[in-house]
């Protein structure tokens, strides 16, 4: 990538030009990927993607890997990583697998290991993905159990809080 431009007093504006690397867009094509377009390629340059990064992924039990999800992954910045990180973490609750929806759901939902840890030892206990999801995407967490606790409602279900935090 090459940029031009100007900055000045914190404000800046300019362009970039982006040229594809070829042996990246021959691995994709490789891969199973087409069409591997340059948007396409932009993308996983800058999620900082291996050009094996669609074999690697595909060995971690999310199915077969298309430009969509490619791009989607790219995109939300999955890496190798971040993807086994989801799947330790679904493990952790007893999930067995996580499909493609529910690691981007996971991703756009900021769930952590902390949150589901936090969450539990503020006595939601036993919590399927869905619901862990749904309570990190709308910002449910210790402190608001515990402000909910402190106003008599230490008996209320996972469903309960969230419907609590949404209305």
């Amino acid at each position: 990538i090459t940029f031009t431009g100007k900055i000045e007093n914190k404000t800046g504006y300019g362009r970039f030009e982006f040229t594809a690397d070829e042996s990246y867009r021959t691995a994709l094509t490789q891969q199973g990927i087409s069409p591997a377009d340059d948007n396409l390629l932009l993308q996983c340059f800058l999620a900082e993607f291996p050009s094996n990064y669609v074999a690697a992924v595909q060995k971690l039990d999310l199915g077969q890997i298309d430009r969509e999800k490619l791009e989607q992954l790219a995109v939300f910045r999955l890496d190798e990583q971040a993807i086994k990180k989801y799947h330790e973490l679904a493990a952790s609750i007893g999930q067995k697998s996580v499909s493609f929806d529910e690691l981007i759901q996971m991703k756009v939902s900021n769930v952590t290991k902390e949150t589901a840890e936090s969450l539990a030892k503020s006595g939601l206990k036993n919590l399927d993905l869905e619901a862990l999801t749904q309570l990190s995407l709308h910002g449910v967490n210790a402190k608001y159990i515990a402000e909910l606790k402190a106003q008599g409602l230490d008996k209320l279900t996972s469903e309960e809080i969230l419907s609590a935090k949404i209305h």
